[in-house]
């Protein structure tokens, strides 16, 4: 089996190309993954300034609970100084059930004031570590950033390299051959020469499958690629074919 010198420069080509356009698809999507990590340190500085606003709320909040406690304190006391003015015994008692309503009242509020108090305190005691955690994420998103801003600049480099190296290979193979395999590199395909692959059916029989869309090759095209017949193509996916020696001997 012997394959023409420029089916083994189009396969360096083509591992040479798939190595390119990974970098390339990377360098693309860099606009991308930069502004997802600007949202996150962003998030995560909202996430941060959110806990003093966090912390003021609470202590909004108990400054209001008490003065609740006050106002209805002041109340009760009204009721009692209003209990000590009254002649009527209805009255009376029905002032009396007013002044113990009331404490009811004023009860609930103080428990409202030791609730909102406590959770206070517990946030206080845990938002240096809370700021603490989130001032780490956005350190490390920071880091995370830079480092991509300059991955673009070695990615391009590497890119440079490989096609200079590419254009090296060129210039050994056909022209002919270099726009059969450019014309279906434009069709989308990232791998167009594939190696047709050895396998056993279902009775034994020895097979051959494109392994570029896994279907079955017939045994006429098999037979004349193995023999280094070239740019025969895949019937399904429309690949070149080539054949490894490799497989034959794994068998």
């Amino acid at each position: 089996m012997q394959y023409p010198e420029d089916y083994a420069h189009l396969i360096e080509l083509q591992k040479l190309d798939n190595k390119i356009d990974t970098l390339e698809k990377e360098i693309r999507d860099l606009p991308e993954k930069l502004n997802r990590i600007n949202n996150e340190i962003e998030s995560l500085k909202k996430a941060f300034s959110g806990l003093d606003e966090e912390l003021k709320k609470k202590e909004v909040s108990l400054r209001e609970k008490n003065a609740e406690y006050n106002a209805e304190r002041e109340k009760l006391e009204r009721f009692k100084k209003q209990l000590l003015e009254i002649k009527n015994n209805d009255e009376y008692r029905a002032m009396l059930q007013q002044i113990e309503n009331q404490k009811k009242v004023v009860e609930k509020r103080e428990n409202d004031i030791i609730e909102v108090d406590e959770e206070l305190e517990e946030f206080k005691r845990v938002l240096p570590e809370k700021k603490n955690a989130i001032q780490k994420q956005i350190s490390e998103k920071v880091e995370e950033l830079e480092k991509t801003r300059n991955k673009e600049g070695v990615l391009k480099e590497r890119v440079s390299t490989l096609l200079k190296k590419r254009e090296k290979i060129e210039e050994n193979i056909k022209v002919s051959y270099l726009r059969k395999y450019e014309r279906l590199r434009k069709k989308g395909f990232n791998k167009v020469l594939v190696p047709i692959k050895r396998i056993l059916g279902m009775e034994g029989e020895e097979a051959y499958v494109c392994t570029g869309c896994n279907s079955t090759v017939p045994f006429e095209i098999s037979l004349k690629v193995r023999e280094g017949e070239a740019f025969l193509r895949c019937e399904n996916c429309g690949r070149f074919l080539y054949f490894e020696e490799k497989e034959e001997n794994d068998g």
